[in-house]
């Protein structure tokens, strides 16, 4: 099963445990699969050939609401295509060089992290998280990435977008909604080098604040932001086995976690969204017990928070230092050092 994420996609789609190579279509399957699904939709459907950079196209699927919906080659209102280029496997976890997905990227007042390109085919392009090149067209979003995090390679790869069936590069695209158009230029900036709120800044540049939450608390309980997002305190997002070294030494420097609060935010980075590893086995990768509350599975707070970051999930863990607002006053990876998190606490204490 393959997952997108709930915020903003991140490129290069993982598969855990996988053996030597990943279960891919190949290129011939996939084809087939997609001319499937061409015969089904009347919404154009695009892609990068069978082959793109020097990755052979591998895959395809269609997803529902972050998931996909297995076996699917209708592209239903609310679904969502992604095209799959160069599979490979790293250290029990596969994936794909490449992706180009159409979907509904949301762009409104909570988008961070956002710049504005030169137009692409003629239409309003931006860098996502500093990773994927998104489109705007008619009513969708066609998003390119790779899992290297390469702009200037996704650039290329939307720079040679293509129609599925047409053997040239698609020329001038229809144009998103002028409405689309105002809250992208509000988001991303309205000319290329432009960008919109960014995390890295200074103190108080994003006019953001963590959407709200409550979750399960390992040990039993529940955290709640409700609790904490009207002071000073710090959020640490990711998997368990970033969490719980960050939360830990976040306590020695503040009091227990007490000044301010800090709290963790965990959910299985590698493992099956729908049906999450038990508590149980989270408390036991956390290596003993845990100084601060946290909250598992807490994956839509911990997504937004490395999507807002810009931090691919599988590399580090993220830690919001959040003023008395529930917005977000820095950013940082879970390893940062000891000196790095003395400062960023001093600016919310």
């Amino acid at each position: 099963m393959k997952r997108i994420g709930a915020v903003v996609v991140l490129a290069g789609m993982v598969v855990a445990g996988c053996a030597a190579s990943p279960t891919s279509a190949g290129a011939e399957a996939t084809e087939a699969r997609l001319r499937q699904i061409v015969s089904t939709t009347e919404e154009p459907v695009y892609w990068l050939g069978t082959e793109f950079h020097g990755w052979p196209l591998d895959d395809s699927f269609i997803a529902k609401d972050g998931t996909e919906v297995e076996g699917d080659t209708s592209l239903d209102p609310g679904e969502e295509l992604t095209v799959l280029y160069g599979a490979y496997c790293v250290d029990n976890s596969c994936l794909w060089h490449a992706e180009v997905g159409i979907q509904d990227v949301p762009i409104g007042e909570n988008v961070v992290g956002c710049s504005r390109l030169a137009p692409l085919h003629g239409v309003p392009t931006v860098l996502m998280a500093g990773e994927a090149v998104i489109l705007f067209t008619a009513d969708v979003a066609i998003r390119v990435g790779t899992s290297a995090i390469d702009p200037e390679v996704a650039e290329q790869g939307a720079a040679v977008l293509r129609r599925f069936g047409a053997s040239a590069p698609v020329g001038t695209l229809p144009p998103p909604p002028a409405a689309k158009v105002k809250l992208i230029d509000k988001a991303c900036g309205e000319h290329p080098g432009d960008h919109g709120p960014e995390l890295f800044e200074g103190e108080n540049t994003a006019a953001v604040g963590l959407p709200d939450f409550a979750v399960p608390r390992l040990g039993g309980g529940q955290v709640r932001w409700a609790d904490y997002g009207t002071r000073p305190v710090v959020v640490v997002a990711g998997d368990i086995a970033q969490v719980a070294p960050a939360v830990r030494r976040l306590a020695e420097l503040t009091s227990g976690g007490t000044a301010p609060p800090v709290i963790g935010l965990a959910w299985d980075v590698m493992g099956d969204k729908e049906h999450p590893a038990p508590s149980v086995e989270i408390e036991r990768r956390a290596g003993g017990p845990l100084p601060v509350p946290v909250g598992y599975p807490a994956t839509y707070p911990a997504v937004w928070l490395s999507d807002a970051a810009g931090i691919f999930p599988t590399d580090d863990g993220v830690i919001g230092l959040f003023n008395g607002s529930s917005t977000p006053v820095r950013l940082l990876p879970s390893d940062a050092s000891d000196s790095d998190l003395r400062a960023a606490l001093e600016a919310i204490r």
